[in-house]
């Protein structure tokens, strides 16, 4: 029993320093819960008193002013419940109170110990259990215990002590089992309780740590606010984190230093060659453990991947880590991500309490979760790298290809122009206009390079005037007589879905303008029961098939618009064009509604 205790006192400290706190929402509905069956409790003792009144008949009127005195308590509880702002620690304490009082006067007018009263403790030690902990539970059960032990002794001393004597009759072996039920249930409940607060507090934290996993913030910064909030709540003074790529086989040591006397940390980070990573790869046996320096495997307490107790050596810090010598006790932790990622965790001189497994279940959990955000940020970055990388790399591509070589072009006629005599002064003006056209052309190109480059922010709502802009806008600029028809009233496509069809729109107007001569283009987007759909016509050259064809079978015969194909297989939508060589193309794209419900 003692050593419960003990435990159980550690684990209030533990959960002290998780910060752990019931949401305020929680709060309420939980006081709401405790008042409700509070009242519905006190209307059904004054219902079944009324139908069969208790014994001895003597105290009748007083009983009854009782249960009427506890009514009023439990409206005043249902009031303070759903009126008053929630977490009034002192009312609650003394509505508790006055649940413990009003049983202990109630039982003794009522056949004492044997009063049929007695399922109420278990209401008493539910309230105790989950507005408070184990520590208030047991502090319950036992006041109530010494309640019945009271009520007993003034029923075996009622001869002698006339009218101060308690009417009233007890079985012996009926009070030494309910005594015991409810130490038994008051340890019990107590411990369940604390537990769930315990694994709330881990899993807020937890939450907590996960909502500020951003890539916005960087691997580093990332990384530093985990080996923060490790260093708090565990009380150390230092954190190193070793983490090794698997890919690229690089190893990298973080070393994180709390300043004496401030709230502030110092961070260091180096990269390892492969000589110095080894020993730190592989200096410890378990996945999780805690060790006092110089001692033996006895002050070693270490857990497997499943959790469960190992017996393994103490371990010895390689040299590699300046200092780390000079430690009273470290906290071993190991952080892997799929294979991805893998090194320990040190922390120095942590401040643990008795109970050590609690604590390195913890650090395991936290592991577990926190290294796969951590390397999920480190992706994200990498593929923003290598996707900006592509995009540039796009854009130089374009430039070259179509800006640069025209601009080399008008270079040169420019330099046939400026020669004496070089050109017939009559087809000077029809050389300028072919430059002028060049130059528009290209003015036109540079805008839809910057358009396919410039971030799309378009959602349902605004899709519609989008297109309706786009299309016009590709009018005014090239001549063609473009028009957007409309024949649904309000567009529910998710946010990515209007991107992509806003995207897809404009890559088959660039793809008229360069390569159809069309002179009359039609826009339209529509939608039935089961799909959105989007037709764009021209009556340009077309493609160089003639006929339908789907877009399996584009894919296979290695035809149709490249770009739009994948976003309209993005979008799980299917694409059919029909070519009319010498008289124009059109383009049927449909978007199945239950794909984007």
């Amino acid at each position: 029993m003692l050593g419960t205790l003990r435990l159980l006192n550690q684990d209030r400290r533990f959960l002290t320093r998780l910060r752990a706190g019931m949401p305020p929402e929680d709060t309420r509905w939980l006081e709401r819960v405790i008042s409700g069956a509070r009242l519905t409790f006190a209307v059904v003792a004054i219902l079944a008193v009324y139908a069969d009144p208790t014994e001895p008949p003597q105290y009748d009127n007083f009983i009854s002013g009782l249960l009427i005195t506890y009514l009023l308590l439990s409206l005043l509880g249902v009031w303070l419940a759903w009126f008053r702002a929630p977490g009034a620690k002192p009312a609650w304490t003394a509505l508790h109170i006055a649940d413990v009082s009003w049983f202990s006067i109630i039982t003794a007018f009522s056949q004492g110990p044997s009063s049929p009263l007695y399922v109420f403790l278990l209401f008493i030690l539910l309230v105790a259990a989950f507005q408070w902990g184990f520590l208030e539970t047991l502090a319950t059960a036992s006041t109530v215990v010494a309640v019945l032990c009271a009520q007993v002794l003034l029923i075996l001393l009622a001869p002698y002590m006339g009218r101060f004597g308690l009417e009233g009759s007890f079985e012996l072996n009926r009070f030494i089992l309910r005594s015991v039920f409810l130490l038994v249930m008051g340890l019990l409940l107590g411990y369940l309780a604390e537990q769930e607060k315990v694994n709330r507090a881990e899993a807020n934290l937890i939450a907590r740590l996960l909502s500020r996993v951003q890539a916005e913030r960087g691997l580093r910064a990332t990384l530093e606010l985990v080996l923060v909030e490790a260093l708090r709540i565990f009380g150390a003074d230092r954190a190193v984190l070793v983490l090794r790529e698997k890919r690229s086989a690089r190893t990298y040591l973080w070393d994180i230093r709390m300043l004496p006397g401030s709230q502030h940390v110092a961070l260091e980070l180096s990269e390892l060659d492969r000589d110095a990573a080894q020993p730190l790869l592989s200096f410890h046996q378990a996945n999780v453990l805690h060790a006092r320096m110089g001692s033996t495997a006895s002050g070693v307490t270490a857990l497997d991947e499943s959790g469960l107790r190992v017996s393994v050596a103490a371990p010895v810090i390689p040299e590699t880590i300046p200092g780390a010598r000079a430690a009273k006790s470290l906290l071993l932790g190991s952080l892997d991500s799929a294979g991805e990622w893998r090194g320990p965790l040190i922390l120095f001189d942590p401040k643990m309490s008795m109970h050590v497994e609690l604590e390195l279940r913890f650090l395991q959990r936290l592991l577990r979760e926190v290294g796969p955000a951590a390397y999920s940020v480190y992706l994200v970055r990498r593929l923003r790298a290598r996707v900006g990388a592509v995009e540039r790399a796009r854009v130089a591509r374009e430039l070259h290809d179509g800006a640069i070589q025209s601009l080399v072009a008008l270079e040169m006629q420019m330099e046939v122009l400026r020669r004496p005599g070089a050109a017939d002064p009559s087809r000077v003006s029809e050389k300028l206009a072919d430059i002028q056209q060049l130059l528009h052309q290209e003015v036109l190109n540079l805008r839809e390079l910057m358009e396919q480059i410039k971030p799309l922010e378009v959602g349902p709502h605004e899709l519609l005037e989008h297109l309706a802009e786009k299309v016009e806008k590709f009018r005014s600029e090239t001549g063609i007589a473009a028009s957007f028809v409309c024949q649904i009233e309000e567009v529910t496509l998710p946010a990515r879905a209007a991107r992509e069809v806003s995207r897809i729109v404009q890559e088959a107007l660039v793809n008229i303008r360069k390569h159809s001569a069309a002179h009359n283009v039609l826009v339209r987007l529509s939608a039935n029961d089961t799909c959105w759909q989007l037709l764009i016509d021209d009556d340009g050259r077309g493609f160089d098939f003639s006929g339908r064809l789907s877009q399996a079978e584009l894919d296979s015969a290695r035809l149709g618009p490249v770009v739009i194909k994948e976003r309209v297989r993005a979008l799980g939508g299917e694409l059919a064009v029909e070519s009319r060589p010498g008289k124009g193309a059109r383009l049927e794209i449909s978007i199945p509604r239950r794909t984007h419900a």
